[in-house]
C-alpha cells in the first residue's frame, strides 16, 4: 500500500525500516535513560527528520519508545477504507442504530463498542487514528447510514435537546416514578447526560430548588407545578410515618384478635412476633412505649409469650446513612421505661428501594430483625382475610362509609409501592383521610360497636335531560352535538390539595342530551372519575364550562397531574361565563351566576339548594361518617348547574 505524506509516497517498508532504526537507536542510547528529542535530533538528524514529518512526537508521553509501538501498531492497522467501514458497519448496524434512536438521551463509547466486538473491529478503529492517512472517525461514522447522517453526534449524545430530556421524563412521570435527586441517580430508565443535566444545579447554593426548577423547564405538562413532582415537606413526611404505623398496628390488631398464635401468617411473621401476641401498645400509649431514662420513645410494643418486642417504623424518604442515624438512639436502649428488657428489635422500613434493602444486613448486625416491605405486604393481605372470615360485615362498623377489603388492599398497594406520590401537595386530602381511616377502623376492631346503617350512593348517576321538562317552560328543548359541559365541585382552593367531589358533565348521545355526575364517595375514587372525564372529553369537539378559565379548567389538568392521567395538551375550551357576564353587566342583574340565570331566564328558584362554601364540610362530614343526607344536595347543586349551563350555552351560542 502506498501512503502520500506531504507530497512523498512511502510504503509500508518504509514504516517498517525507520520503526527498526528508531529501534536501535533507542537500544544503543537508552540502556540508562530515554533518549531526549534533542538527543536525536543531534545523533540522527535524518532519522529525527523523518519522524517528526510522519507526525510522531518525541518528548513527553511521545517518547521514542512510545513512537516505536505506536509505528508498529499503525503498521498492523493499515486496512483500506472500505474494510474500515465494513468492520464499523458490522457494529453500528441497522438494527442496533435504529434501537439507539429510540431511546434518546442515551450515549455510547464508540471505542469501547468496537473493541469488544473483535479484533478485526479493533484493527479498523485504530486505522482511523493512522496519522498518514487523515481519515476522519466521524466521517466514518455519519456515512454508514444515509438516513442518519448526524450518527456520530447522536452516539457521543450532542443530540440531546430539551424536548429529549422532556421525553424521557414525561415516561418516568406518568409511570409513578420518584423524580427526586437520589431516585434519579439509580434509576437505569434514563441515560447518563440526562441526568447530568437535571443533577448539574444541586452542587450549588439551594441546589435541591434549582433541580426541580431545572427538571420543571424539561417537562412540557400544562398546568405543572414543583409540588405536583416532590414531597410536601415535613407535615408530609410526618402523617406518611403515622400512616405507616397505623398500618402495621391494624394488622397486628387482627392477628392478636382472631389469630394470635400467627397460625395463618408467614414463617416471616412468625418468627418476629409469635409465639402469642397478648398485647400491642401504640405509640399513643406514651407510657408504654417509654424506653428507658426517658424521652425516648418506640413507635409500639408488642408483647408475645415471653418476648417483649420493639417496633420501629421508618417511612421511604429516609435515605439509608439518615436511616442509621435515627436507628443509633437504639443501640444503648435495653429496657423499658417500666424496668423490663427489650428481648427483640423488629425494623419495618416502608419501601422497595433497591439501595436502602441492599444494606438490611448492616441493620441486621447492629441487632434489629428486619422486616421488609414485600413481606409486610403479604402478611396486611393475610390480616384482611382473616378480619373478612371472622367478620365479613367488619367495614359496615367503622363510621367512615363505602369501605371494603378491596379498598384496604388498594390503599396498602399505594402506600407500599408509591408513598412519593402520596407525599406530594396535590394528595393531602387524600393523606389525611387514610389516616382517620386506619384510626377508626383500629377502633371498629379494639371497640365493640355496631354497625351502621347508612344510606348507599352510586358513584355514577346518567339520567336524559327528559326528566327535566320543568326547565324549559315551552322553551325549545336543547339539542348540542359535539359539546360536553362540564361543571366541579371541589374541597377548596387547589393550593391546599384538595380534590374533586362532583365532576358534572350533560352530553349528546344517540340523537339524547343526558347528563353523568360522577360522585367521588371517598379520595380513592377520584382518579376513575378522572378517568371517565378524560374517555368522554376526547370524543366531543368543545369543552364548555361556566367560569372554566379561572377555575374549571386549571383545577381538571392539575387532578389529572396528580394522577398521572395523560391528556391532550390543548382542548378546544369555551367559557360561557365570559359572554354572560356581558349580558348580565348590560341587563343590570346583581351577579351573573347560573342562579342569576335560572331566576331572570327560565323563571326557576333553587330551593333548599347548599351555598358553595358549604360543600367542603358537607363532603368531610360525609366520609368521616358524621353526616351522609347533606351530599344529596351537593349532587343535586351539581346536577342542575351543568343543566343550567348546557341551556345557557345553547341559547347564547347556538340559537341566533
Amino acid at each position: 500500500m502506498i501512503l502520500n505524506i506531504s507530497g512523498h509516497n512511502y510504503t509500508l517498508r518504509d514504516f517498517e525500516n525507520v520503526r527498526q532504526e528508531l529501534h536501535k537507536f533507542y537500544e544503543r542510547y537508552g540502556k540508562k535513560k530515554q533518549p531526549t528529542q534533542v538527543m536525536i535530533r543531534t545523533k540522527n538528524p535524518s532519522l529525527y527528520h523523518q519522524l517528526r514529518l510522519w507526525g510522531y512526537k518525541l518528548s513527553g508521553k511521545g517518547s521514542p519508545r512510545y513512537a516505536i509501538k505506536e509505528m508498529g501498531r499503525d503498521i498492523k492497522t493499515v486496512l483500506s477504507l472500505d474494510e474500515i467501514k465494513e468492520q464499523f458497519k458490522s457494529v453500528f448496524n441497522p438494527e442496533y442504530v435504529s434501537k439507539f434512536y429510540g431511546t434518546p438521551g442515551k450515549r455510547v463509547s464508540i471505542k469501547k463498542e468496537m473493541l469488544d466486538a473483535g479484533q478485526r473491529q479493533k484493527q479498523a478503529y485504530f486505522a482511523c487514528f493512522f496519522k498518514k492517512r487523515n481519515l476522519s472517525l466521524k466521517d466514518i461514522i455519519n456515512g454508514l447510514h444515509g438516513e442518519h447522517p448526524d450518527l456520530y453526534d447522536a452516539l457521543h449524545g450532542s443530540l440531546l435537546t430539551n424536548e429529549v430530556i422532556g421525553d424521557n421524563l414525561i415516561d418516568l412521570y406518568y409511570q409513578g416514578k420518584d423524580l427526586s435527586p437520589g431516585a434519579i441517580e439509580r434509576t437505569n430508565s434514563i441515560g447518563s447526560r440526562i441526568k447530568h443535566q437535571l443533577q448539574k444545579s444541586i452542587k450549588s447554593d439551594k441546589g435541591s430548588e434549582k433541580y426541580w426548577h431545572n427538571m420543571l423547564k424539561f417537562l412540557p405538562i400544562p398546568r405543572i407545578n414543583i409540588s405536583d413532582l416532590r414531597s410536601d415537606g415535613q407535615d408530609a413526611r410526618a402523617v406518611m410515618s403515622q400512616i405507616v404505623e397505623l398500618q402495621a398496628q391494624f394488622l397486628l390488631e387482627i392477628v392478636k384478635k382472631y389469630d394470635p398464635e400467627c397460625s395463618s401468617m408467614s414463617d416471616t411473621f412468625k418468627k418476629l412476633f409469635g409465639p402469642k401476641i397478648t398485647a400491642i401498645y401504640p405509640r399513643s400509649n406514651q407510657g408504654m412505649v417509654e424506653l428507658e431514662n426517658g424521652n425516648t420513645f418506640a413507635d409500639a410494643r408488642i408483647q408475645s409469650g415471653l418476648e417483649d418486642i420493639l417496633l420501629e417504623v421508618k417511612n421511604k424518604n429516609l435515605l439509608t446513612d439518615s436511616l442509621h442515624k435515627r436507628l443509633r438512639k437504639y443501640d444503648s436502649k435495653h429496657y423499658w421505661n417500666d424496668s423490663k428488657r427489650i428481648t427483640k428489635k423488629v425494623l419495618l422500613v416502608n419501601t422497595i428501594d433497591e439501595c436502602v434493602s441492599e444494606h438490611f444486613e448492616r441493620f441486621e448486625r447492629k441487632g434489629w430483625d428486619v422486616w421488609n416491605t414485600t413481606q409486610f405486604f403479604e402478611d396486611y393481605k393475610k390480616a384482611i382475610d382473616i378480619l373478612m372470615q371472622n367478620d365479613p360485615l367488619f367495614f359496615q362498623k367503622s363510621m367512615m362509609p363505602m369501605q371494603s377489603q378491596e379498598l384496604m388492599m388498594d390503599i396498602a398497594k399505594e402506600i407500599t409501592t408509591t408513598p412519593h406520590l402520596l407525599m406530594r401537595r396535590s394528595h393531602a386530602y387524600k393523606r389525611n383521610w387514610i389516616k382517620t381511616l386506619l384510626k377508626e377502623n383500629i377502633l371498629a376492631l379494639t371497640k365493640n360497636i355496631p354497625n351502621h346503617e347508612r344510606e348507599n350512593y352510586a358513584e355514577c348517576y346518567r339520567e336524559p335531560f327528559l326528566v327535566f321538562d320543568q326547565y324549559y317552560h315551552g322553551r325549545e328543548k336543547v339539542s348540542v352535538p359535539n359539546v360536553l359541559f362540564v361543571d366541579l365541585e371541589t374541597t377548596g382552593h387547589l393550593k391546599n390539595g384538595s380534590m374533586i367531589v362532583v365532576l358534572g358533565m350533560a352530553y349528546m348521545h344517540e340523537g339524547q342530551m343526558y347528563t353523568e355526575l360522577l360522585f367521588a364517595r371517598n379520595p380513592q375514587e377520584e382518579k376513575r372519575i378522572l378517568e371517565r372525564f378524560n374517555q368522554l372529553s376526547q370524543q366531543y369537539d368543545t369543552i364548555a364550562t361556566f367560569n372554566g378559565d379561572s377555575f374549571d379548567k386549571p383545577f381538571l389538568q392539575e387532578r389529572l397531574n396528580a394522577h398521572l392521567i395523560r391528556y391532550p395538551k390543548e382542548w378546544n375550551h369555551v367559557d360561557v361565563y365570559k359572554k354572560y357576564k356581558q349580558i348580565a353587566k348590560k341587563n343590570k342583574y346583581p351577579t351573573a351566576s347560573l342562579q342569576t340565570y335560572e331566576r331572570t331566564e327560565l323563571g326557576l328558584i333553587r330551593r333548599g339548594d347548599i351555598l358553595g362554601k358549604d360543600i367542603p364540610q358537607a363532603y368531610k362530614d360525609f366520609i368521616n361518617g358524621i353526616d351522609d343526607h347533606t351530599i344529596k344536595k351537593v349532587i343535586t347543586h351539581n346536577h342542575l348547574d351543568v343543566i343550567s349551563l348546557a341551556i345557557i350555552y345553547d341559547q347564547y351560542y347556538q340559537k341566533k
